[in-house]
């Protein structure tokens, strides 16, 4: 067995940014006040796709990764026109999809019109390796792109098939 890297809060940003560069993740640093630190990461490399990795200003001893998924304007539209059964069903479809992934999840649906979710993947310092950082970015980019399909399946025909299927049950 090799030497095995301790990580502590003095070298943290010093090992996450030596593997960015053996990744080829383009690494830029951000000014925030509720994080000790906090950089953009392109993941994955050469991509136009963002997450964030921080260290949280109450969890000291945390990494926290967090990436976004947004609705666009169309889908939202789409959802206005549903009945807040038919909505508050997708919305519920969504979570029991998003349940097995990796990472954790947030919905945010205000009057249950999806807007955004949130990914995130907690790690704790003790158990920070390479691995479990690149598996971290893994997990949140496969929730993000798994939401992206899961709203590329949803069209105007699917909402419809949903709304007729669902009055059709009453």
């Amino acid at each position: 067995m090799g030497d095995q890297l301790v990580i502590s809060e003095k070298n943290v940003r010093r090992v996450i940014h030596r593997w960015c560069k053996e990744t080829n993740l383009k690494l830029e640093r951000m000014n925030v006040d509720e994080a000790i630190f906090q950089y953009k990461v392109n993941h994955p490399p050469d991509s136009n796709l963002w997450s964030i990795i921080m260290n949280p200003k109450d969890r000291k001893d945390m990494l926290l990764l967090v990436t976004s998924f947004r609705i666009d304007e169309y889908m939202t539209d789409q959802f206005r026109s549903l009945i807040p059964q038919d909505r508050w069903g997708i919305i519920h479809d969504l979570r029991m999809k998003l349940l097995p992934l990796q990472a954790e999840f947030i919905i945010n649906h205000p009057n249950l019109i999806i807007e955004e979710i949130q990914f995130r993947y907690m790690i704790y310092f003790d158990g920070l390796s390479k691995d479990h950082f690149m598996r971290g970015l893994r997990a949140i980019f496969i929730g993000r792109l798994y939401a992206q399909w899961f709203f590329e399946a949803i069209n105007p025909v699917h909402i419809e098939q949903v709304t007729n299927q669902a009055t059709s049950d009453v």
